[in-house]
């Protein structure tokens, strides 16, 4: 077994050592630019931590591709004071101005810094739990659901490390929707997990490492790129992250009902490719859930891949750590033909044509990249494509 993920030095996980990785590479114009933790006023450059990866011959992703992960039959538990977990009631808070944070769910029902009366608190849990109470209000209007005001349309902040534009559930997010779309225009959320880093600013590496969220206005995607509580997600978090990445979904389904929401994607880099293969069978959004997109992870599949789409992508320098997916006899199963091998820009693309309605099988091979380096833009494309093209 090859686990590998590093904090300035070696660690164990799942019992395998970890490895060194090399700084944040970020490639575009032909040249491959290093960057520094400059853009966000921070002197040092961050060395980029890699995830988890599982046995090369791992035909699935269990709790040891991610590690600990806690409440994935959609379970909640362990919610913070105010916040509450399936099954039972939350108390709403009292606010102090700003925007409120309640969501649609009921895994957090009280309105934390502030927004507009959220006159019946939240939902109640997942199993039935009974309604928070409600919470006081500052003077902000943020409409009498108590979810905070959407953010404007379009891309955030063009920059490596963009800034966060919404709390969804105490926690800060960068949320993207597209400008100017009809009412029922059909949508795609996709939810970018980063890998393994300490530092808090930096996890938005995956912004730009997996930059799927410049064809939200080409392809209808609503893209969201949050943060775990801890290094690595779901491990160590204290049951957090999950419910959080929950509230992210409930949120978007419940904020933009002018959408034909049409389902969701997973995509996330080393840990957090291991991470997003075990989150995308997470049996809370099973009826949404149409695939997972798994970035220099391991070459198991999702243990739900029956009913999933699969992407995954690998250096060719990782491939020693890593692998990709071993996607053939679930492309089978889902009506495709044999792989087929074609070019795109300088990465070797394996795909099954001819799938089912709603099925994409693909896999590529990034020459000359490590770990760390972003995927070109012509491969963001073409994923793209390939999500959009196989939603039903």
């Amino acid at each position: 077994m090859s686990a590998h993920d590093r904090v300035g030095g070696v660690v164990k996980t799942s019992g395998a050592v970890a490895r060194s990785e090399d700084l944040v590479r970020v490639s575009g114009q032909g040249a491959t630019a290093m960057r520094t933790m400059n853009a966000i006023g921070t002197a040092a450059v961050i060395a980029l931590l890699v995830g988890g990866c599982s046995d090369a011959d791992s035909t699935e992703a269990t709790g040891d591709d991610v590690g600990t992960v806690t409440s994935t039959d959609g379970s909640v538990g362990n919610s913070a004071a105010g916040a509450s977990a399936m099954g039972g009631s939350g108390t709403g808070g009292v606010s102090s101005g700003g925007v409120g944070t309640s969501t649609t769910g009921g895994r957090n029902s009280s309105a934390s810094t502030g927004g507009s009366v959220s006159s019946a608190g939240g939902s109640g849990g997942r199993a039935g739990g009974s309604a928070g109470t409600g919470g006081t209000s500052g003077d902000l209007d943020s409409g009498s659901s108590g979810r905070p005001e959407r953010p404007a349309c379009g891309n955030a902040e063009a920059q490596y490390f963009p800034t966060p534009n919404i709390e969804i559930s105490g926690r800060d997010v960068v949320l993207e929707a597209p400008c100017g779309k009809a009412d029922d225009t059909g949508m795609i959320l996709i939810l970018n997990l980063h890998g393994t880093v300490e530092d808090e600013g930096t996890k938005l590496y995956q912004y730009q490492y997996f930059a799927i969220q410049d064809h939200i206005d080409s392809h209808n995607f609503i893209v969201a790129t949050p943060r775990s509580v801890v290094s690595q997600w779901g491990n160590g978090d204290g049951g957090v992250d999950i419910p959080h990445l929950l509230d992210i979904i409930d949120y978007v389904y419940a904020e933009y009902t002018e959408y034909n929401l049409q389902g969701i994607w997973i995509a996330g880099h080393s840990w957090g490719a291991g991470f997003a293969k075990t989150f995308a069978c997470n049996a809370a959004f099973s009826d949404r859930a149409l695939g997972a997109v798994v970035l220099s992870g391991s070459s198991g599949m999702p243990s739900c891949a029956d009913r999933l789409s699969v992407i995954s992508t690998i250096g060719d320098s990782d491939m020693a750590y890593a692998g990709l997916a071993n996607q053939g006899s679930t492309a089978i199963a889902h009506g495709c033909d044999g792989m087929s091998t074609d070019a795109i820009g300088n990465n070797t693309h394996d795909f099954w044509p001819n799938c089912n309605a709603g099925y994409v099988h693909a896999n590529y091979l990034m020459l000359g990249k490590g770990h760390s380096d972003a995927l070109d833009s012509v491969v963001v494309a073409e994923i793209a494509d390939e999500i959009r093209t196989a939603t039903p």
